[in-house]
């Protein structure tokens, strides 16, 4: 028969007690305060605790900041609707936290206080939410007012015209000469009316946009920041290197999506009914929007040919430091020095990394001391083959304490690092201007090498600031016909308008690099393909 036994276990025993230390989120003041002391005497950094005892004073502030913010934005008289204002909300969360992020990075790496890291936020939204709140209440039914002291409003009294009377008394009288006026042309009303409308969008989708890159570098860069293979001051360095290529990149896209909601609202409204009423078409009403479009293409040209090259290059040898590869860069632009391993230093005229050929190379071995050059090999060309390295015709110098040995040769193998290490992940002809390009082009074909990509990505710089053209016109139909399905339909659309003409600046690209279209058809593809869908649509839609 089976019995039953019974035993006594002691809880403490199974499951004893393990003391839990709280995180630094977890701690009270109090017990901040005192880590913050244990911290100095062990002579640690205290900027992790000096922050979180200032969040806790910081985010309960921030639930006013965006009352204030809510209060801001709401205060309007057009119906946006549900999802403009959610993603508006969004918008603001996103600003605050990327502030609170930066701002902590910056204190971390000892170029800002940490005291103030979690407040920053606040005391930028803050202001800039009652400023927003004075400037709206002027088209709410009811104002804010602002009471100023009597000082304060005597000195503001003197500018108004009443007050430049009263000064103006017992005061010799003046001649005023008035000028004719020249009648420049300048915007009408109307101009200035659809002008403020689009540059309100530009401004948000380009900011937003933006922020997006920034926020992704950061956090792509952010473990090699915490890892100290970076600092602080390298990350902001890279972000403002590489913000010209960024705008380069945002600033179609922002205008394809400014044109599109721009003409929607106008749309969805009706006021683009009460334009046609009066005589107005969608032609005229496009004037403003394609002299922008016009100027936005000069700044795109301005920052590839001025700005883009200098900067790339400088992100480029940044973004290796922080993935731990050789900071040297290849500069296709002129003569260059490159330091080698195993003792080997590189001398060059130019490089072409796609056919991976060197032209009047010069390779120095020095000794392991590093004082002394054992041996100077010098080729016309050098090219990399399944063999590995060969390059002539050309000669060897060898120096020795007996004397200098002279050696030459028309071919054979050459001891080099291998062709990863020379080249680059950025493309070379983003590195260059449009002259330099040239330059580089005519130097390869005199040394009979394949330019067909390097003529393709000529053609493409001249082809692409023009694309601010085409997305304005194959905008401004579709905002006719999208109008009434909202502002968040348009932004949608326009990202997928941006990933169709990438689409197709891919496929052209790779149909020129194969030679099966020339360089410039292949260049100015997609460009026309758009152009022909926007004249389609411009002659089709009722203006």
């Amino acid at each position: 028969p089976s019995s039953t036994e019974r035993y006594q276990i002691d809880p403490a025993e199974v499951f004893p007690k393990v003391q839990i230390i709280p995180g630094i989120h977890e701690m009270t003041i109090a017990e901040l305060k005192a880590e913050q002391a244990d911290e100095i005497k062990r002579g640690d950094s205290t900027h992790p605790t000096v922050i979180a005892i200032h969040q806790k004073f910081s985010f309960p502030v921030a639930c006013l900041v965006m009352g204030l913010l809510g209060v801001a934005v709401g205060i309007h008289t057009r119906k946006d609707g549900k999802f403009a204002s959610f993603a508006l909300g969004l918008a603001l969360i996103f600003v605050y936290y990327g502030l609170m992020q930066i701002f902590e990075s910056m204190a971390k790496g000892l170029y800002f206080p940490a005291y103030l890291a979690r407040w920053v936020p606040n005391l930028v939204l803050g202001p800039g939410a009652l400023a927003m709140i004075w400037w709206r209440s002027a088209n709410a039914e009811r104002s804010v007012g602002l009471k100023l002291p009597a000082s304060v409003s005597a000195w503001f009294a003197r500018f108004t015209p009443e007050g430049q009377a009263q000064a103006a008394q017992g005061k010799k009288p003046v001649v005023v000469v008035k000028i004719a006026d020249v009648g420049l042309p300048r915007p009408k009303l109307l101009d200035l009316y659809v002008m403020r409308q689009y540059l309100s969008v530009v401004s948000l989708a380009f900011v937003g946009l933006l922020g997006l890159f920034y926020i992704g570098t950061i956090v792509d860069l952010s473990d090699k920041l915490f890892k100290s293979n970076a600092t602080t001051g390298m990350l902001l360095d890279f972000l403002w290197y590489s913000t010209p290529q960024y705008v380069y990149y945002l600033i179609p896209i922002a205008i394809l999506v400014a044109v599109l909601v721009t003409i929607g609202t106008l749309s969805k409204t009706t006021e683009l009914t009460v334009m046609r009423a009066c005589g107005i078409s969608l032609y005229r009403l496009a004037g403003p929007l394609l002299v922008f479009a016009a100027l936005w293409s000069g700044v795109l040209f301005g920052l590839e040919e001025y700005v883009m090259a200098d900067a790339n290059k400088k992100a480029m040898v940044l973004d290796g430091q922080f993935r731990g590869k050789a900071p040297e860069t290849v500069d296709l632009t002129k003569h260059h020095w490159m330091v080698g391993t195993d003792g080997r230093y590189y001398y060059y005229e130019n490089y072409a990394p796609k056919q991976r050929v060197f032209l009047k190379l010069s390779v120095y071995e020095v000794s392991k001391d590093g004082f002394q050059v054992e041996r100077h090999t010098y080729v016309d060309r050098a090219q990399l083959t399944r063999a590995g390295w060969t390059g002539g015709p050309g000669w060897t110098q060898t120096f020795e304490r007996t004397g200098t040995k002279r050696e030459t040769f028309k071919r054979r193998s050459l001891k080099l690092d291998s062709a990863k290490y020379f080249e680059t992940d950025q493309s070379e002809a983003q590195s260059m201007t449009v002259g330099q390009l040239q330059q580089y082009i005519r130097d390869l074909k005199a040394n009979d090498l394949n330019v067909v990509t390097y003529q393709m990505d000529l053609q493409r710089k001249i082809a692409a600031p023009l694309m601010t053209l085409v997305m304005t016109l194959i905008a401004l139909p579709l905002g006719v016909t999208t109008g009434k399905r909202g502002a968040l339909y348009g932004i949608g659309l326009a990202i997928a308008l941006s990933f169709a003409y990438q689409i197709a600046f891919t496929a052209f690209g790779f149909l020129g690099a194969a030679e099966l279209l020339p360089a410039t058809l292949a260049a100015w593809a997609p460009n026309l393909l758009f152009l022909a869908g926007a004249s389609y649509l411009l002659l089709t839609v009722r203006t």
